[in-house]
């Protein structure tokens, strides 16, 4: 097993956010907000199996869905922001993301 990190970042205001992997989900909150000083909102962090899994965001008030293909032993945390044009954008990394 390995450890998977996702951190709910920038753009998020008052947001419903549903996040599965590999079709569990991991996460569902109705109230989401980025906090302006940081660029952070929450984390959920989960086990996962295999070298590649899939990570399904929804976020139902805006419209928004996609979906991200990982391999969690080389990204060990995913990053979720909106964009200026409310689009959901992801960033991976293999170490961990650093707020103020």
């Amino acid at each position: 097993m390995t450890a998977l990190t996702i951190d709910l970042q920038d753009g998020f205001m008052d947001d419903s956010v549903i996040i599965r992997v590999d079709g569990d989900l991991v996460l569902e909150d109705d109230h989401v907000s980025t906090r302006l000083q940081t660029g952070f909102a929450r984390s959920v962090q989960c086990d996962t199996v295999g070298s590649a899994v899939t990570v399904e965001v929804e976020l139902p008030g805006r419209g928004q869905q996609t979906t991200i293909g990982i391999d969690p032993h080389d990204t060990a945390y995913l990053g979720l922001s909106l964009d200026a044009t409310g689009h959901i954008a992801s960033r991976v990394s293999g170490s961990m993301f650093g707020y103020l």
